[in-house]
């Protein structure tokens, strides 16, 4: 029987593999589904496709969301049904395995811009093409159509999965964001926070590179991604602290200092290799508060 199921599974990923590879083909029933519009600010468009979106969309990289409106009269939410709006940014870095998305998306991306600058006859942003009031669904349509006959078999990464994420965490600069819940992920598979931030201060490197090093770590360990840490307040206690340290210490870099930068200088106020959790959270705690105090 557990050879049934390995097989049948096995069969179901190269189904969903052979439907992903057609890639433009199914930006098309998407568009013919729910429409297009050229810009996401404008009313009709947040209930139908920009060109951005519906790629992102097919990649599980965009979200369908109920709209909530405010009764002008009470100021209370609107009772009326409304058409679900979709919701989508480019911050890759939200998302697990996140190097292949982006690698993913310059490559359609340049195909897109390739296929537009023909059509135009001059070299041209696709995206900011196809955001043109002017633009029409017929017109977009066409330029997929012509992609998916130059490029019928693409291979597609899986559908994207979200990094889990903390109540707490500023989630507004994203890579910090995505740092900090990742380093919730990693101590929920059993990684003492003291360990990690220890092997993290002897980096010297972008927060690109820490949040590949603290993925490259996951997957060495074969640790399980939808695990979370919910109950430690150390990744929402590193995220409010680094945020003063940035504020605090911008004006003496080039650039806007880094989180190793960050954890480099709390390695020289708070012992890492403390005895528990709670001795290390109460350090970081009080270098945050100095922070605040005289930032």
């Amino acid at each position: 029987m557990l050879i049934d199921l390995d097989i049948a599974e096995m069969v179901k990923t190269e189904h969903n593999r052979i439907e992903r590879m057609d890639f433009f083909r199914n930006l098309i029933i998407k568009i013919e589904i729910k429409g297009f519009a050229p810009l996401a600010p404008l009313q009709k468009s947040k209930s139908t496709y920009t060109l951005f979106n519906v790629i992102m969309d097919e990649l599980g990289m965009a979200e369908w969301v109920d709209k909530k409106e405010k009764d002008p009269k009470s100021g209370k939410g609107s009772t009326r049904p409304q058409e679900p709006h979709i919701k989508a940014d480019s911050a890759d870095v939200a998302f697990w395995d996140h190097l292949i998305l982006r690698d993913f998306l310059e490559t359609i991306d340049q195909m897109l811009n390739d296929e537009v600058s023909k059509k135009i006859g001059r070299e041209t942003n696709a995206i900011g093409w196809a955001h043109e009031q002017k633009r029409t669904q017929e017109e977009v349509v066409e330029i997929l159509l012509n992609l998916q006959r130059q490029y019928p078999d693409i291979d597609v990464p899986e559908k994207a999965t979200p990094r889990p994420t903390i109540s707490g965490i500023d989630q507004s600069t994203k890579i910090l964001g995505a740092v900090c819940n990742t380093i919730a992920v990693i101590a929920a598979n059993g990684t003492k926070y003291c360990d990690l931030l220890e092997t993290i201060s002897k980096y010297e490197i972008s927060n690109d590179e820490l949040l590949n090093v603290l993925d490259k770590l996951i997957r060495s360990k074969q640790y399980d991604r939808t695990k979370i840490d919910r109950t430690s307040k150390i990744p929402v206690v590193l995220n409010k602290a680094f945020i003063a340290y940035q504020k605090k210490e911008q004006i003496h870099f080039d650039k806007p200092p880094t989180l190793t930068d960050f954890f480099r200088q709390l390695k020289t106020k708070v012992d890492f290799l403390s005895d528990t959790d709670e001795t290390l959270l109460l350090q970081i705690q009080n270098y945050d508060h100095a922070i605040a105090k005289y930032s």
